[in-house]
């Protein structure tokens, strides 16, 4: 066998005898045999050598010159010709068994134009051009100091670039006049100069930006210092997180509006601050309860788009342990929410994941408490975490915060509603 045929189960045969391929469906092989070249016994396999095809070719042109021979007149062409018809219908079976052999072309390849030597010069001219674009220029080198800003041949574009800045520091209220307390250093501050460009590298647009050195921050005694108002939103979140769950929105509030302007955020800071000092006193009592089962209750809440700027909706929780605060927590939501349903479900997500851990953890120390139990004032958000069908108003609802529902169903915790 030589290989196979066009169509399922045909394979071509060469006969080694006559010196002819066909095709044939039936075959047989006889496995405990082995045969060389010469048609001849042997136990080794030998494929090196393969089936000639110019003989293979040969055989072909024979039968079709045969095919192809006239008679002397045609008088004989007409007594023969149906000896001839016989004979070559005959012809034309064999030939139909017999192996085609393709023809080999006799055109020369060629590489493609694009790889001809003689363009290579066209194509680094195109290459050099392109970076000459990004070649150095004297008066196109961005400045790196003030002095060499107002020197340079662009001076006048600097200029502009450092009046725009210092106009955007007045219109925001960046910075105020104020006398260097005794014993603190001024930090310094430098200009750092961009130019924008097209494609073509011309300038577009030249800015300017001035930055304080050390990012802002003081060296004291080879201690790094944040500025004071930042300690002071520090101190108040500790104080917050440790003993102080009334002051969760109010630092939640300021501490995501760090970048208004210094005034305005020492205003807000000092108002805080009088609140913490009139309450020092309060504290949070824990009192023993004489009943053998002791719930873990907790509230959920949400402010419905309360950022005037992101439209941004503020989650909060708080769970009582033997009737005191023991977990609180408010935060901004991730998401803007389209209706105070979809708010309060997602503040109940953030409730639901505080109260199974907390669960968790009283029973991982022997205080038996049932099931968390957690209240809510929006009615809607509560029948929405009992009812599996979805709605044109809830089916944009992200599928995490549908984890409510399967805790819910696990019968884990229950929901309850609780007006304001």
């Amino acid at each position: 066998m030589i290989g196979y045929g066009e169509s399922e189960g045909i394979y071509w045969i060469y006969d080694k005898k006559n010196h002819k391929a066909f095709r044939s469906r039936d075959i047989r092989y006889n496995e405990n045999k082995i045969l060389d070249n010469e048609g001849q016994e042997t136990n080794e396999l030998n494929l090196s050598r393969t089936i000639n095809s110019e003989q293979i070719k040969e055989e072909i042109n024979e039968d079709d010159n045969d095919d192809n021979k006239e008679t002397g007149n045609g008088s004989d062409r007409e007594n023969n010709s149906n000896e001839n018809n016989s004979n070559n219908s005959n012809k034309n079976e064999n030939n139909s068994n017999l192996l085609t052999v393709p023809r080999k072309s006799n055109r020369i390849s060629r590489p493609p134009d694009r790889y001809n030597p003689d363009d290579y010069s066209s194509q680094t001219s195109y290459f050099l051009e392109y970076l000459s674009l990004f070649e150095s220029d004297e008066n196109n080198e961005e400045p790196t100091t003030f002095d060499e800003a107002i020197n340079s041949p662009m001076k006048e574009n600097c200029k502009e670039a450092i009046k725009s800045e210092i106009n955007s520091f007045e219109e925001n209220d960046v910075w105020s006049k104020a006398e260097l307390p005794d014993g603190m250093k001024t930090i310094k501050t430098k200009w750092v100069f961009k130019i924008k460009r097209n494609a073509k590298n011309e300038p577009l647009r030249y800015k300017a930006r001035l930055v304080a050195k050390g990012y802002d921050q003081e060296m004291e005694n080879g201690i790094i210092k944040k500025p004071l108002h930042q300690q002071v939103i520090g101190s108040l979140i500790y104080l917050m997180i440790s003993t102080r769950p009334d002051i969760s929105y109010s630092v939640s509030v300021l501490s995501r509006n760090m970048q208004m302007s210094r005034e305005l955020l020492w205003r807000y800071l000092k108002r805080l601050l009088r609140y913490v000092k009139t309450t020092k006193n309060y504290s949070l009592v824990y009192q023993r309860d004489k009943t053998k089962e002791i719930e873990l209750i907790g509230y959920s809440d949400a402010d419905y788009a309360g950022n005037i700027e992101d439209r941004k909706s503020t989650s909060g929780y708080v769970f009582k342990y033997k009737n005191c605060p023991v977990s609180w927590n408010c935060s901004e939501q991730k998401v803007v929410s389209l209706s105070s349903t979809e708010s309060e479900y997602i503040a109940l997500k953030l409730a639901v994941k505080e109260g199974l851990w907390l669960n968790q953890l009283l029973n991982d120390l022997n205080l038996s408490t049932g099931k968390a139990k957690i209240f809510g004032d929006n009615k809607s958000t509560i029948c929405l975490t009992k009812n599996l069908e979805f709605h044109s108003r809830s089916k944009h609802i992200d599928i995490r915060y549908h984890f409510v529902r399967e805790k819910i169903n696990e019968r884990l915790l229950d929901i309850g509603y609780l007006p304001t």
